[in-house]
């Protein structure tokens, strides 16, 4: 089977729609990875690393923000975070 898929001749077209499409969505894609990868990022400055804990908009990372719970932030933990700093 895979040596008369590789006996026939390669055929490599070369249309509008094609270039069109390669120009178009190549920047799309990567526009995308890149937005994603802006959405996920770490709030604090200068910091790369991928923010698992969402604080309401913000995403925190473990490196910055240590003391973030495994399972996210809740008013109770603010309350308390808020109490203990004297707030």
């Amino acid at each position: 089977m895979l040596a008369a898929l590789l006996s026939q001749p390669i055929v490599f077209g070369c249309s509008w729609a094609e270039l069109i499409g390669v120009f178009l969505g190549l920047p799309t894609i990567v526009g995308a990875v890149l937005a994603l990868r802006k959405y996920l990022q770490c709030q604090h400055p200068q910091c790369r690393s991928l923010g698992l804990h969402p604080l309401g908009h913000l995403r925190l990372c473990g490196l910055h923000h240590p003391r973030v719970p495994d399972g996210g932030v809740t008013v109770e933990h603010i309350a308390e975070t808020g109490d203990r700093l004297g707030r």
